[in-house]
């Protein structure tokens, strides 16, 4: 496992986090030497405002000598400002390749896992971590780590210039500062907790309004707006009081801070007004730069706590990452660059052995021991009551779900034993959903086949009688469908689906309730394109239906799935006589 129940030293988790960094060398060397340049010129100021003030004291300094010294500050500003731009276009160049190269790998790594984890986790979650999570980490390495490195730089350079200009002032100022980091420390890890408790908040409140706002036609039918928005404007009320519980917590932390922040430059000047009336040899332009110095001390503190807080706020997020992404068996292989296989004559046999099935977290198998075996080119109809099994024999079949027991074989060939894609590679679907991506209709059709020519997409929308429809849009086959595919019809849409499954050449189509849900013309017209191809064979066929004339036009044997288990099979005719359909 990458996490150890998250008990891991800080500098165990930023090794983790920085690990990210590491391929960015040269980036890394860009932001290195100009954050080294800039702080560096701005620990200069305080020095530049000691030579000003000391010519200011000397009331027979020379023009010649200010025009110098004024000269030479702002050369070394000027160069402070070029390394600033250089700085800052390193760092965010350096975030957005992190994130970029982030969320590919992420993105990459949830396509490889298998279909049960995306029953396990919400969509919602999924994509926060994709993209509001990833970004997080990423400004957070980067921008925040670079603030931290300027707070180290201030404070280190601002403790050495402090000892330089005056050693007695300096030890008197180290009391306030330690109060300083005993309050930051405190305040710093209060704050991770409450924020890493507002970001689950967060997820829980984007994951709901994402789920809602894809079911919206669900929620309009029930007319259930006002239950809805009443239960987001509970969930948004939690994210809201537990935001106003970490702003309660930050403010008291900076209030304190400042206030402590500024009594120490305080009483440290009045210690070295003091000294300076006591003839101790301390100039007022060194008490001016003593007191800068002091300034650029407990600003390089501030930001340097502030750093450490939200890396370690970050490295929370990266450990959240790190557990989706962690366990292995819950991955696949995947076609980097899927291959059509070549169009058959014959589709293949499919034997399901035994096969038991029992979806994860319940105890009730949904499949009890199915034995089927389907001849090469066959076509089957499966029937029975909702919620018997019938459509989870068609997600074990592409390998979304593996049998609690039993063996399934195309082509005596156990499935189990190839990769996941090896099935889905010789298998189309045509769903009563009708799945679409939005996109134009020519990338959702070529999208079983990306590598197919526009004359082969155009033979397969003439077999789905979508050509002609097609061709009397605006923009034909260039035209958006829309989000899920709602500027087309149902039947508009189901007949794209079918084009998309006959231009990947499968060697098995599966159905599953594929005219349910549409008007009776469009119903007339899927199943006329779906007797023509398929009486065509060239590939076996497996199909749900609760449609009797679909079973009787299309079907060579039916199998009927009561409560998990096959109690009959046989002709339509046979199983009409038993009275089982």
């Amino acid at each position: 496992m990458l996490l150890h129940n998250c008990r891991r030293s800080a500098s165990s988790e930023f090794h983790h986090l920085f690990k990210l960094l590491v391929p960015e060398k040269t980036l890394l060397m860009k932001f290195a030497f100009s954050l080294t340049v800039s702080s560096g010129v701005s620990l200069c100021f305080p020095l530049a405002l000691q030579d000003i003030y000391n010519l200011c004291a000397v009331p027979t300094t020379s023009q010649h000598e200010i025009v110098r010294v004024v000269g030479k500050w702002t050369a070394v500003f000027g160069a402070g400002a070029l390394s600033t731009y250089m700085r800052r276009l390193a760092i965010e160049d350096l975030s957005n390749t992190v994130a970029m190269k982030m969320r590919i790998e992420f993105f990459e790594d949830l396509l490889r896992k298998k279909y049960q984890v995306f029953g396990e986790n919400t969509t919602g979650d999924l994509s926060h971590q994709l993209n509001s999570d990833i970004w997080t980490i990423a400004y957070t390495i980067t921008n925040e780590f670079s603030s931290a490195m300027r707070g180290v730089a201030f404070f280190t350079g601002g403790a050495g210039f402090l000892l330089y200009t005056c050693p007695p002032l300096t030890m008197i100022s180290l009391f306030p500062m330690m109060a300083l980091a005993s309050i930051s420390k405190y305040y710093g890890n209060l704050l991770r907790r409450e924020r890493e408790t507002q970001a689950i908040y967060l997820r829980q409140l984007n994951s709901f309004a994402q789920e809602r706002l894809v079911q919206i036609k669900t929620i309009k039918h029930f007319t259930a707006e006002g239950i809805e928005l009443k239960k987001y404007a509970e969930k948004q009320t939690k994210v809201y009081n537990k935001a106003i519980d970490v702003a309660r917590y930050s403010a008291k932390h900076h209030a304190l801070m400042e206030a402590m922040g500024q009594n120490a430059v305080l009483w440290c000047l009045g210690y070295g007004a003091y000294l300076i009336s006591t003839g101790s040899g301390l100039s007022v332009g060194a008490l001016t730069a003593f007191a800068m110095y002091s300034v650029y001390a407990g600003l390089g503190f501030r930001l340097l706590a502030s750093g450490y807080t939200e890396l370690k706020k970050a490295a929370g997020v990266y450990n959240k990452i790190l557990e989706t992404k962690s366990s292995i068996d819950d991955k696949e292989e995947i076609l980097i660059s899927p291959t059509i296989l070549p169009k058959s004559t014959v589709g293949p046999s499919i034997i399901f052995k035994n096969v038991s099935f029992t979806y994860p977290g319940r105890e009730i198998p949904v499949l009890d021991n199915i034995n089927l075996e389907i001849k090469s080119g066959e076509i089957w109809g499966i029937v029975g009551p909702s919620g018997c099994g019938k459509s989870t024999l068609f997600h074990l079949l592409t390998h979304l779900y593996a049998p609690t027991s039993g063996l399934i074989y195309i082509d005596n060939v156990d499935i189990h034993t190839k990769p996941a894609w090896w099935a889905r590679q010789q298998i189309s679907i045509v769903s009563q959903e009708a799945p679409l991506f939005s996109g134009s209709i020519l990338d959702n059709i070529k999208y079983s086949n990306p590598n197919a020519t526009m004359e082969e997409v155009i033979d397969a929308c003439k077999r789905a009688d979508a050509y002609d429809f097609i061709n009397n849009f605006e923009d034909k086959f260039d035209s958006e469908v829309g989000e899920g595919g709602s500027a087309l019809s149902g039947g508009q849409k189901q007949r794209v689906a079918i084009a998309r499954a006959l231009l990947k050449t499968p060697h098995m189509l599966l159905l599953d309730e594929a005219t349910s849900g549409l008007d009776h013309q469009s119903e007339k017209t899927v199943q006329g394109i779906l007797e023509r191809e398929v009486k065509n064979r060239g590939f076996t066929v497996l199909l749900i239906s609760h449609k009797i004339r679909t079973l009787k036009a299309l079907t060579d044997r039916i199998a009927v799935l009561h409560a998990g288990k096959i109690i009959a099979t046989g002709t339509f005719d046979e199983l009409k006589e038993s009275k089982h359909i």
